[in-house]
């Protein structure tokens, strides 16, 4: 579904767009329709339409006073609702053009120098067994006559081509495309991948607004086309003033329109939503926030032996960067500052990067992993306060506390006491709760706001029928063949003489 974020707009809508953010700049963030009218010289239906159009593209908010009179609040700066600062700009296109490079780098570094180290140290190996056949001396194992290391080479010969380290090696091998498997089939996920996701982490899939209006366009329908601030939250997880910007946002890209209730509750509907081509609509309720939990984000996605054998293969390059001048560039006869910078210098300072970037990630992954741990805690205990609410049970706090961390153990996640009693305070807040003590002096909450909430909802919904809507008949198809539009023009024709008598009949009589 297209909103109005993303819909082409005509120059003369973003001629009027345009008037209205003068007007704002001109009268102040916080405007009626009046008010923009007058400093503006728009009339009233372009006035309001403008002023929706904002809605979804700024953060704002709707006000309404008790007499029913509407009033647009917008940020002052009137930013818009996917403005980022260029700090912000600047660290997505740096962080996104280091991958891209260092990916190209990885493919040719892990492969290309772990067949390098390889190779010398066979060379060595058989530079050594060489000397070792002239010399006929068993002594000879620890020197050369360029220089010392011959022992430790064989020491790191033997750590690498031990059976124990074959039988990984060769265990990753058989669950690759290369080779016999005996154990299962080949991954589904090709392996430079998962030494991409080692490094920057698994593959996420981005945000996708047309995905998230769909969703709410759905639980507008299942609503039958009218919903309160308190609804949303239901179905978003957010705190209320979330919910009441993203009400504004959805005013304006969803084309709906506000009503005040007898009980002052503002109401909100969508007509246009449930005219469907289709019928009557009949969608059902979409599943609540708290039915959506998140799971912890994972650092690579990789198995733990998949990881192994990627910081081996690195952890490899890293050893022989650092060791080979002193074993294998004397036997080998290697010298020369270009060998140092690009069998030294080069690998040393990739292979450490290697390892540097997962580890910087963990920061980000334990913050954004707080993140979702408090979305989850605030879900869940929304569950608590609406399902008490609905069923007009006061709500004891520490039965929420244990309520949820039994639901977060679901997605292997533990709940931390502080962090549950702080969003059921911020909850209480938000929905204005009647606090009280019970017979054993622990804090009991009613939630009144809610019920009223949603009785009001559901009053509009039968008053406004919107689910009852009908598209009309048609009087033009541009499908029609000759023959078909002349019929539709003289059924119209005739359908406007029967109109045109029924007023003189009445005047007769």
């Amino acid at each position: 579904m297209n909103t109005l974020e993303d819909r082409p707009l005509s120059e003369e809508d973003q001629q009027v767009r345009k008037t209205v953010l003068k007007a704002l700049k001109n009268s102040g963030a916080r405007v009626t329709i009046g008010d923009v009218v007058a400093k503006s010289g728009l009339s009233r239906d372009d006035a309001d339409t403008g002023l929706k159009s904002l809605l979804n593209t700024h953060e704002g908010h709707l006000e309404v006073s008790d007499d029913g009179e509407l009033v647009y609040l917008f940020d002052p700066k009137l930013v818009r609702r996917d403005d980022r600062s260029g700090w912000q700009k600047f660290k997505e296109k740096a962080w996104d053009g280091f991958k891209a490079g260092f990916k190209v780098w990885i493919m040719l570094m892990l492969v290309v120098y772990f067949i390098i180290y390889v190779t010398m140290a066979i060379a060595a190996f058989i530079a050594i067994t060489s000397q070792n056949r002239d010399s006929n001396r068993s002594s000879s194992f620890g020197r050369s006559r360029h220089g010392g290391g011959g022992g430790g080479l064989y020491f790191l010969l033997y750590l690498f081509w031990t059976p124990d380290w074959r039988y990984r090696d060769n265990h990753y091998y058989g669950n690759s495309a290369y080779g016999s498997s005996r154990q299962s089939k080949a991954p589904s996920i090709p392996f430079y991948k998962k030494v991409f996701a080692y490094v920057f982490g698994p593959d996420e899939m981005p945000v996708d607004l047309h995905e998230r209006d769909r969703a709410i366009a759905q639980f507008i329908r299942g609503r039958r086309g009218v919903i309160t601030t308190a609804e949303l939250v239901e179905f978003t997880g957010t705190s209320f003033a979330e919910a009441d910007s993203e009400m504004g946002r959805l005013l304006g890209a969803f084309n709906g329109d506000v009503h005040v209730s007898e009980e002052g509750e503002v109401i909100y509907s969508f007509p246009e939503l449930l005219l469907s081509a289709e019928g009557p609509v009949k969608d059902k309720d979409v599943t609540a926030a708290w039915n959506k939990l998140e799971v912890p984000k994972e650092l690579t996605g990789n198995s733990t032996k998949e990881n192994t054998i990627i910081s081996g293969f690195n952890g490899f390059n890293l050893l022989f960067a650092l060791i080979s001048p002193v074993m294998l560039f004397p036997i080998l006869r290697i010298s020369g500052v270009a060998a140092d910078i690009g069998l030294v210098i080069v690998p040393l300072i990739f292979s450490l990067m290697f390892f540097a970037v997962p580890l910087l990630r963990t920061i980000a992954v334990k913050r954004e992993n707080s993140r979702r741990h408090e979305r989850n805690v605030r879900r869940l205990v929304l569950k608590k306060v609406y399902t008490a609410a609905k069923t007009e049970r006061p709500l004891v706090a520490d039965d929420v506390v244990g309520e949820v961390k039994r639901s977060l153990s679901e997605v292997k996640t533990n709940g931390e006491t502080s962090v549950i009693n702080k969003t059921l305070e911020e909850a209480v807040a938000d929905f204005d709760a009647e606090v009280d003590t019970d017979h054993a002096g622990r804090h009991v909450f009613d939630f009144p706001t809610i019920r009223r909430a949603y009785a009001e909802g559901e009053a509009f919904r039968k008053k406004l029928a919107l689910d009852k809507q009908k598209i009309g008949e048609i009087i033009f198809s541009s499908a029609d063949d000759t023959q078909q539009a002349e019929e539709r023009e003289l059924k119209e024709f005739a359908k406007e003489l029967e109109e045109a008598k029924e007023p003189e009949e009445h005047e007769v009589h």
